[in-house]
């Protein structure tokens, strides 16, 4: 594989956590440990930090990766991680460098996720007729029997017969963890969207598919890395 490039989306301003791309991690910002996973990898070649915030790009800089500023209109809670990809295109298009790149996408609310996990990843799709990939995780509760509300009535989401089945009968599901994306980016372009169906699963445990989203996850993911002193070291790097 060649022409990959790890594209981490920052913008500036969290809801759930403010300023969230930065918050404290033993030590460090916590987009630093996606960016060391990225730089790590033997298979990443040209990686970017895409942001509209000063700061993270400014440690994007200090971690000696490419930084792209992103417009404000792309930055906000309602802007589309498919804003951003296209934003990305546009510059590769500008560079010339756009041809048969395949893209990377790790969202630094993934920080469990390891320069290990990207490289596997990979040896997995080359080892494949597949182009795409996501990383996912086994789910906790069982879509099979959860319910919407019609009229005030519960109505299964699946036919009704599998909400009364045991555990053990039912096809297990995954949800996608938010930590890994590959795809080629005329793929991309192609259907204007992430590539999902048909993508090839990287599986990835429970406790490294923590998506940080607010101070409990946060807290929850320096309990790990503390379990785990020399894997999540970044001052050894």
């Amino acid at each position: 594989m060649k022409n990959i490039f790890g594209l981490i989306p920052a913008r500036g301003g969290s809801k759930g956590l403010p300023n969230k791309n930065l918050a404290e991690l033993c030590g460090f910002p916590m987009i630093n440990y996606t960016i060391s996973a990225a730089i790590k990898s033997k298979f990443v070649e040209n990686i970017f930090v895409s942001s509209n915030d000063p700061k993270i790009l400014q440690c994007a800089k200090n971690q000696g990766v490419s930084i792209l500023k992103r417009p404000n209109k792309f930055s906000t809670d309602n802007s589309s991680p498919i804003h951003l990809v296209k934003h990305f295109s546009n510059y590769l298009k500008k560079k010339n460098l756009h041809g048969d790149a395949i893209i990377c996408y790790l969202q630094p609310s993934s920080p469990l996720r390891t320069e290990f996990h990207i490289d596997e990843a990979f040896e997995l799709l080359k080892k494949t007729d597949q182009t795409t990939l996501i990383s996912v995780s086994e789910t906790i509760n069982i879509p099979y029997k959860m319910f919407t509300i019609q009229n005030g009535k519960l109505r299964s989401l699946f036919d009704e017969k599998m909400s009364n089945m045991r555990r053990q009968d039912l096809p297990k599901t995954y949800i996608v963890n938010g930590a890994i994306y590959i795809f080629p980016l005329v793929l991309f372009e192609k259907h204007n969207a992430f590539p999902s169906n048909g993508s090839l699963p990287y599986f990835m445990k429970k406790e490294e598919s923590i998506d940080v989203d607010n101070e409990n996850d946060l807290k929850a993911v320096k309990n790990l890395m503390l379990r785990n002193k020399k894997k999540y070291d970044l001052s050894r790097v």
